[in-house]
């Protein structure tokens, strides 16, 4: 349809289709120009504000991979990072592990999780773990604490 109006409106104006349809182009061209400067003006007022930092919770889950039972050892973690305050832990059943150590190696001098489900025997024996937070503590195997401090 587009196509035959275009022709017509050509033959009308003794015009080739081409000439015609550069002239229809240019008048459209002209009249977003003018709204294109307008939009362009507005967006130069407008001013951006800097929003505060958020952290995002994550869920990181062990695997057991690292050289060593160690909870400070990221390799054991599907992140590759230690948990953080905030994060909700999972220590899935491996049979290479046999305990998770809570040390005093793991970074900062408490930590403070939203959630741990630990299906591993789990023992403290350095630093704090606190558990506060509105996600689920549940421990399947045992729990030690035979050093360091867990509210």
């Amino acid at each position: 349809m587009l196509k035959s109006w275009r022709s017509c409106l050509a033959r009308l104006s003794g015009a080739s289709p081409s000439e015609s349809q550069n002239r229809l182009l240019r008048r459209r061209q002209r009249r977003r120009g003018s709204v294109r400067a307008d939009a362009l003006a507005s967006q130069q007022q407008a001013q951006v504000e800097h929003l505060e930092e958020r952290l995002v919770l994550a869920t990181i889950t062990w695997t057991g991979a690292g050289a060593s039972d160690l909870f400070s050892n990221p390799d054991n973690w599907d992140t590759n990072t230690v948990p953080v305050n905030g994060d909700d832990v999972i220590i899935n059943a491996d049979p290479d592990s046999l305990e998770i150590l809570f040390d005093a190696s793991v970074p900062g001098t408490e930590l403070t999780l939203n959630s741990l489900v630990g299906d591993e025997p789990f023992r403290i024996t350095g630093d704090t773990l606190r558990l506060d937070g509105p996600g689920l503590f549940q421990f399947s195997g045992p729990l030690t604490l035979s050093g360091g401090t867990m509210t």
